[in-house]
């Protein structure tokens, strides 16, 4: 699959830092890719770049930013081989709670 290598050398580092969330979200892509539909790729992608968007600055107790918490939960879905849904679903389920986004905008986008 050359484009889905394409997919991921482009997409996965979306800055000159590379992260931990990165690590874990270019193993959550790694794993779809073996059994999902690699079009949905670039949706779950957008959906983990909003996120990240909507949890910036915002820190778990432990010190840790907010994101790592649904990638995290994405990650541990993946032993179930869930479909691109679920996967967004999962990495947008705090952004509502967290004043970024209306569940009409998130419709809007996925």
């Amino acid at each position: 699959m050359r484009s889905l290598a394409i997919i991921l050398d482009t997409m996965a580092h979306t800055g000159d830092i590379h992260t931990p969330q990165q690590d874990i979200f270019e193993d959550i892509i790694q794993k779809y890719s073996t059994y999902g539909d690699e079009s949905e790729i670039k949706k779950i992608y957008a959906a983990y770049e909003h996120a990240k968007d909507a949890h910036k600055g915002v820190l778990r107790k432990s010190g840790d930013d907010y994101i790592i918490h649904p990638i995290s939960a994405a990650k541990e879905l993946m032993v179930l081989q869930p479909d691109s849904t679920t996967i967004i679903a999962t990495l947008l389920h705090d952004v509502v709670s967290h004043g970024a986004s209306s569940y009409e905008e998130i419709e809007k986008i996925f």
